[in-house]
């Protein structure tokens, strides 16, 4: 599975969406503004047959070295709110940003 890899590679915290303008790490409860935060990889993963199985993998290093990943749904089942700040956290190289991936979940 992608979130195991990334944590293998010390991408090992976990994020969650508690306010409109931060982010907070379920680890250690320090929030972090989009712009203490950088993409470093993604993963996007497309149900072949299920729109609800939209979802980003976020592989993301934060300004003082905690990395972790935030799993988010996109498209009709996407949550606006993180989507809307996911958007303005900084990308790395895209060279590091993985295509969509065909998945078959099973529920």
């Amino acid at each position: 599975m992608v979130t195991e890899s990334f944590r293998k590679k010390g991408y090992k915290a976990g994020f969650v969406m508690e306010a409109k303008d931060a982010i907070k790490c379920i680890e250690t409860a320090k929030e972090y503004a989009a712009t203490d935060l950088i993409v470093e990889k993604l993963h996007r993963f497309e149900g072949e047959s299920d729109p609800a199985d939209n979802a980003i993998v976020y592989a993301v290093k934060c300004n003082d070295g905690q990395k972790g990943v935030i799993i988010a749904a996109y498209g009709m089942y996407g949550s606006a709110q993180i989507n809307n700040f996911m958007k303005k956290v900084k990308m790395t190289d895209r060279e590091n940003i993985a295509g969509p991936v065909k998945t078959t979940i099973h529920h």
